[in-house]
């Protein structure tokens, strides 16, 4: 069990919203949220399209939702160019 700190106006936004014995689950299911889509953003922008035009064009539409840049990688590869398209695509 953790224990973790919150502004005070968004947990009480949160308590408002759930109701009373429901803050735990909620906040609890918005982690578990937030690391699907980190994992999902991660696969994204580490994945080599060169091989597949469909693939690389369907990459950069989920790139384009998810934001202009990889998210922040303690493992040190954020920051690294985004895939190139293969040279038959052209930018």
């Amino acid at each position: 069990m953790y224990s973790i700190s919150l502004p005070e106006s968004l947990a009480e936004t949160v308590r408002v919203h759930v109701g009373p014995g429901e803050f735990s689950a909620y906040v609890a299911e918005a982690f578990e949220q937030r690391v699907a889509m980190d994992k999902v953003r991660e696969t994204v922008f580490s994945t080599d399209f060169a091989q597949s035009p469909s693939a690389f064009r369907s990459a950069q539409e989920m790139k384009e939702c998810l934001g202009s840049s990889p998210p922040a990688d303690p493992g040190g590869s954020a920051g690294q160019a985004l895939p190139q398209p293969p040279p038959h695509l052209g930018p």
